[in-house]
């Protein structure tokens, strides 16, 4: 899809196609502790998560994110798509263009094995 910036919305199936790793999720939720979190921080969002994608899990985008519950962890998309209109009003995409090198995933894998679980 070209443009993508232009659309309000985009379908999941282009948001699996034109997401990569290293771009960044946007949440806004509707619940009163996202609400206070943004009238706080005077934004529209009130959560943040990095996709990644796994050659062994191609079809899949997961994003690492961390909760108060669960710490640094990493869920899948598709497990969070059925709730996108129920906990959240909009989920914003930001793609990084740049060139991902071996090195930058190198890299985010050693970042993750020192978060994860924290």
């Amino acid at each position: 899809m070209s443009k993508f910036w232009k659309y309000h919305q985009i379908s999941c199936a282009d948001f699996f196609t034109n997401t990569d790793t290293f771009d960044i999720l946007l949440f806004n939720n509707k619940n009163a502790s996202g609400k206070t979190i943004q009238a706080f921080t005077n934004s529209d969002f009130d959560h943040v998560g990095m996709c990644v994608k796994f050659a062994t899990d191609p079809d899949e985008i997961y994003v690492l994110e961390a909760t108060h519950s669960a710490g640094v962890h990493f869920v899948k998309f598709s497990a969070m798509a059925p709730y996108l209109g129920e906990y959240y009003d909009k989920l914003c995409v930001r793609h990084l263009k740049f060139e991902r090198s071996d090195e930058q995933i190198n890299t985010l894998r050693k970042f993750v094995r020192e978060v994860i679980g924290r």
